[in-house]
Parts: structure tokens; C-alpha cells; sequence
């Protein structure tokens, strides 16, 4: 865990006033979905097809291997 600095000097005065932080991330609004496509959605896509694509290399090559 790790630990938060205060950095106002209200939160320096009494620690109990530091915030904790929050992950905000960014999206793309869908129609029909409102919460849309998520930045790690669109990336795992794309190391989905890589590692299909790698997959697809490593099997062509081991069959002109044979």
C-alpha cells in the first residue's frame, strides 16, 4: 500500500483531510451503452490480435518446418 503525501496545507494541519484518489478513466459513449468503450477495452483488443497473430506466425512456421 502506499502512502498518500498530504500537499495542501489544510491536509498538512489534519491528515484525516487527504483525500483518496480515484481511477477515472477515459471512455468512448456508445449508442445503447452508456458507459461505452474504456481505454483498457480497446487495448486488450488490440493484444488479443497481436498474440493471435503471433500464434498464426509460430503455427505456419512449425508446419513448413514439417
Amino acid at each position: 500500500m502506499e502512502k498518500i503525501e498530504a500537499v495542501f496545507a489544510e491536509e498538512k494541519k489534519d491528515k484525516s483531510n487527504i483525500e483518496y484518489p480515484v481511477f477515472t478513466f477515459q471512455y468512448s459513449p456508445m449508442e445503447g451503452d452508456p458507459f461505452g468503450i474504456s481505454i483498457p477495452d480497446l487495448i486488450s483488443d488490440k493484444q488479443r490480435a497481436m498474440q493471435l497473430f503471433l500464434n498464426l506466425e509460430r503455427i505456419k512456421a512449425e508446419n513448413e518446418a514439417r
